[in-house]
């Protein structure tokens, strides 16, 4: 039982991470379409 709460909150990790890795890369690609005029997205890092 423990085992598997450890499993899940291992890939509720890992999918939470995976989000924030495509979301900064996808920021960082518009920042770059935009500009470097802007250091609009700056605060995420």
């Amino acid at each position: 039982m423990i085992l598997t709460m450890l499993r899940d909150i291992l890939l509720y990790s890992m999918i939470g991470l995976a989000v924030y890795l495509v979301a900064a890369f996808f920021a960082r690609l518009q920042r770059k379409a935009r500009g470097r005029g802007s250091q609009q997205g700056r605060r995420l890092f």
